[in-house]
């Protein structure tokens, strides 16, 4: 069995990340987010930057849903 090719994305900033599930929602199943460390010098989203932007993209698509 070949194995699914998952390809992860790195954020600079937690409003990069917001702005990318804002657009790919719909149409995205899964987001693998490449999260680099605190010295290695490149900009990044940090575990809170992801559970914090994917709550509030779960809760902005559950308020469309409800009447």
């Amino acid at each position: 069995m070949a194995g699914k090719l998952r390809m992860s994305v790195a954020f600079r900033d937690a409003r990069e990340l917001g702005d990318w599930l804002a657009r790919h929602h719909d149409n995205s199943s899964e987001l693998w987010v490449q999260i680099f460390k605190a010295g290695s010098g490149r900009p990044s989203v940090t575990w809170t930057d992801c559970v914090v932007e994917g709550r509030w993209c779960i809760i902005e698509r559950w308020a469309a849903c409800t009447p």
